[in-house]
């Protein structure tokens, strides 16, 4: 019983006893009522509602553009299965901006053909094996290439953070602000990163 229906059966209750205190006629004992009105006993029916939007939110694929993280929309349209999204939004991510992305503005700082792919999922954990190739990023653009697939990654709804390994082993990643972490990030570690006149950037960027 919820409150709402607690509350109108007290309701009766104190109609009950003020029509007793203002003469109303007494016609007996009082008489125990086996019939509850109003079918004040029944269960409410639990609300349904359309999905949440962090389950129909369509990932992201993060850019580089003046030295910011710009999310532009992935070619997945419905996450029904995570690991599935995951490696589709990598693999976009790797093969690197599209003509029509270059003509925006938009590159990346990640090396040509730098294998990323997911190791596996451990619950809203996802670990990420890299490998820098032969061309590795100069010290001052690692942060945006490790941004870019921090937060396409946690851009895949029930995703929240990532954890980056080498060869199974955690590598330390650098953070924006210098410092370094073996252990999982999120996308909150770098969205300093993500340029700010990006449009949607509060809701497309993971602040978990």
């Amino acid at each position: 019983m919820t409150w709402r229906r607690v509350g109108l059966a007290l309701s009766l209750a104190a109609v009950a006893t003020v029509s007793s205190a203002c003469g109303v006629p007494d016609h007996g004992p009082p008489v125990t009522i086996t019939k509850v009105p109003y079918d004040l006993t029944r269960p409410e029916p639990k609300k349904t509602g359309a999905p949440t939007a962090s389950a129909t939110a369509r990932p992201y694929v993060y850019l580089v553009r003046d030295e910011a993280l710009v999310p532009v929309p992935s070619s997945v349209t419905e996450v029904g299965d995570r690991a599935a999204a995951v490696t589709s939004v990598l693999s976009q991510l790797t093969e690197g901006p599209s003509e029509q992305d270059r003509t925006a503005g938009l590159s990346t700082a990640l090396g040509p053909d730098t294998p990323v792919h997911l190791a596996r999922l451990e619950g809203s954990v996802a670990r990420i094996d890299i490998a820098t190739g032969d061309q590795v990023p100069p010290a001052s653009r690692v942060p945006l290439a490790v941004a870019q697939v921090v937060l396409t990654v946690t851009s895949v709804p029930g995703v929240d953070s990532v954890l980056v390994t080498r060869d199974g082993a955690p590598v330390e990643l650098p953070l924006p602000g210098g410092a370094l972490t073996s252990g999982p990030v999120t996308g909150r570690d770098y969205i300093s990163l993500v340029e700010a006149r990006s449009p949607g950037t509060a809701t497309t960027a993971p602040l978990t």
